[in-house]
């Protein structure tokens, strides 16, 4: 029985040493995978957590991804436009408070928010100042009088001589010559800094009792350090140095299996190499299907490594040389133009215009939900090209500029009076697109309820 489990064991080894890490796998399972920033939600029903979520096919996915990588389908988490949950607990004593007035302000307040100066750059959203120096100094420096160190406070160190012992000069053998180094001159004493005998004058002036005060020795020599040459291989001319031979040559990354490298897509880890592959074989591609396959899966890799400017690049390229009746692709595009600004607004009703031409893709509730998404882009893409064209007439008054300004208005009357129009239809909220279709036309009279 021990031997059976032992070899039961054993057989389990090799798949346990080929298991991924966790770090592999961490983005499949999001933590704040909610729009509003929450762990879990519930989005049209259905509750969303940190685990995985199933597509139409059933594929599992992430749950903080928008759309299904397999077929496109929008995701619980599509949506750019979702808030903080709504609380259903019991309020206890506690109750709201709605009155017309109030409901009027928020209204007012709503609409000031989307189309006020905040979304066309005129805002005063604080901002850190880059040019403003940083104060790094102490609260007890300078101004509250105190401990800031100064190098000028600071008593100076004062230079000690050496007093390491030096070893004795030795003393030369009586019968061989003295040495050149350390013979003296008469004239000269202590030039080469060995002993010096005492003179005759000397020696009878010491017996009198009138011994001269000794000279100060002088100071030590200071030897420099001996030089210490490399040790090398000897170069005598005779034998050339080889150098080191170079490293193989890096094998080419193949992108023939695109199964195998979707999976790879999907967590980011395509490499440089296979990205480089993948383009090049999407110039060559004669089929249409293989360059849309090819681009879906860099779009995935993009996507999953954060690099925004290299999705954009590549989503424009798909929708304009490959394929545009996709309704989610183009919807996905909209919304990323969308957080752009104004400069991308008339970008954004165009691709809005692509994806409600192909709307009959959708079903369901993804349809009604996506079909409002699409009005309300385009809705407030209008009025932001009409709010800048407005600010742009004021400040120079000509015939250009109003028309302008007159022609993005019409948009905007047009775009809102749609947005509320299948808001009513579909039974969706009508409060922002009845404050965004007031607001352009000026009258409740043209937007009815």
């Amino acid at each position: 029985m021990k031997r059976a489990q032992l070899a039961f064991l054993i057989s389990c080894l090799p798949s346990l040493a080929i298991a991924g890490a966790w770090s592999d796998y961490k983005q499949s399972f999001p933590l704040f995978p909610c729009p509003d920033g929450w762990t879990t939600c519930e989005i049209d029903g259905a509750t969303i957590g940190p685990g995985l979520v199933e597509d139409g096919d059933g594929n599992p996915l992430p749950s903080n991804m928008r759309f299904s990588f397999w077929t496109f389908d929008v995701m619980p988490s599509a949506s750019p436009f979702g808030g903080v949950s709504d609380y259903d607990g019991d309020l206890g004593a506690r109750s709201l408070k709605a009155d017309e007035d109030a409901a009027v302000a928020a209204v007012a307040d709503e609409v000031e928010d989307d189309f006020g100066e905040d979304d066309f750059g005129g805002g005063a959203i604080p901002s850190l100042d880059d040019d403003k120096p940083i104060d790094l100094s102490d609260d007890r420096g300078s101004a509250g009088g105190g401990n800031s160190w100064d190098a000028t406070d600071q008593d100076p160190v004062p230079d000690v001589p050496d007093s390491r012992p030096t070893d004795p000069e030795p003393v030369p053998d009586v019968r061989d010559p003295v040495p050149p180094s350390t013979a003296r001159d008469a004239d000269s004493p202590g030039e080469a800094g060995g002993y010096r005998p005492p003179t005759l004058e000397e020696i009878r002036a010491a017996r009198a009792g009138n011994t001269p005060a000794p000279a100060a020795d002088p100071p030590p020599r200071v030897e420099p350090p001996p030089r210490v040459e490399p040790v090398g291989p000897a170069n005598d001319g005779t034998a050339s140095i080889t150098p080191p031979p170079p490293p193989p040559p890096a094998a080419a990354a193949t992108c023939d299996d695109l199964r195998a490298l979707e999976t790879k897509a999907i967590l980011g880890n395509l490499g440089v190499g296979a990205r480089k592959c993948l383009d090049s074989r999407i110039k060559v591609a004669s089929k249409l299907t293989d360059k849309d396959k090819i681009s879906r899966v860099l779009i995935s890799d993009a996507k999953a490594r954060g690099d925004k400017a290299d999705w954009e690049r590549l989503m424009k390229r798909h929708l304009e040389k490959i394929d545009k009746s996709d309704p989610n692709m183009c919807l996905v595009f909209s919304i990323h133009l969308h957080k752009r600004g104004v400069g991308k607004a008339t970008q954004v009703i165009r691709w809005a215009d692509y994806a409600l031409e192909n709307k009959a893709k959708w079903t369901g509730a993804s349809h009604t939900r996506n079909v409002y998404y699409l009005h309300q882009l385009k809705s407030q893409a209008a009025s932001r090209l009409w709010q800048r064209a407005e600010k742009k007439f004021v400040k120079e008054r000509s015939e250009k500029n109003e028309a302008k300004a007159n022609k993005y208005r019409s948009w905007a009357k047009q775009f809102s009076r749609a947005w509320l129009d299948y808001a009513k239809a579909s039974g969706k909220d009508t409060s922002k697109a009845l404050a965004a279709c007031v607001s352009a036309s000026g009258t409740t009279e043209f937007c009815p309820l």
